[in-house]
């Protein structure tokens, strides 16, 4: 792991293109967006329906969402399966760090938001029909995590800007603390993910310690 460096994301060709490797099932990281558009942070999936693996942010206006369907109003932060997203609110995601987490144990999400998991949406891009409420863990029958052979890329969505999306494919802003499982997390490692911070510790660091340590 590599610690104590920020990944600074200025516009196209400035973010990380990972080799591929085991199917992604849980990310973490913290994020701090610069302009108030629909983004993409990190995309470890494929276009396949319901083997997506995309984690960024929405906004409000003409580019900060799908042009297939309504997306709930105002600005969050959303993880996709391709074509079916989880959402959840924080209009104030243009100011301080951020701590996002998601975790996909099979036809189960979990979409956590500095420790805290907010009720949301889900938004089904076919049906063309609105987001609909839900409470976590998001409920989304048939979700299959990719199996990691497409590579990962942190930074801007791999496919640039599909017909169906509106917003900025790159990423603009600063990532720091970027974490990838081949496992779900369980609630409670999401919940303390961020409090290593508080700490003044980083849980990159714990993990490349752990994996260094004699078994």
């Amino acid at each position: 792991a590599r610690v104590e460096r920020g990944i600074l994301v200025a516009g196209p060709n400035s973010g990380l293109r990972l080799p591929p490797a085991a199917g992604v099932r849980a990310a973490a990281l913290w994020v701090r967006s610069d302009p108030a558009r629909s983004m993409v942070w990190l995309d470890g999936g494929s276009q396949a329906h319901l083997r997506g693996f995309l984690l960024g942010s929405f906004g409000p206006g003409p580019g900060g969402r799908p042009l297939y369907g309504p997306w709930p109003e105002g600005r969050g932060f959303w993880f996709g399966l391709w074509q079916v997203e989880c959402l959840v609110p924080l209009d104030d995601q243009r100011g301080p760090w951020h701590h996002v987490a998601v975790s996909c144990d099979g036809d189960r999400v979990r979409l956590a938001v500095d420790g805290m998991f907010p009720s949301g949406w889900i938004a089904n891009g076919p049906s063309r029909s609105p987001a609909i409420r839900s409470e976590q863990p998001f409920q989304v029958p048939g979700a299959i995590p990719p199996a990691g052979g497409d590579g990962i890329q942190i930074g801007f969505h791999r496919h640039g800007h599909p017909d169906w999306w509106a917003g900025d494919g790159e990423f603009q802003g600063t990532l720091d603390e970027v974490a990838l499982w081949d496992r779900p997390l369980s609630r409670e490692e999401m919940e303390a993910l961020p409090t290593y911070a508080a700490r003044g510790e980083s849980y990159c660091r714990a993990i490349g310690e752990a994996l260094r340590a004699p078994r």
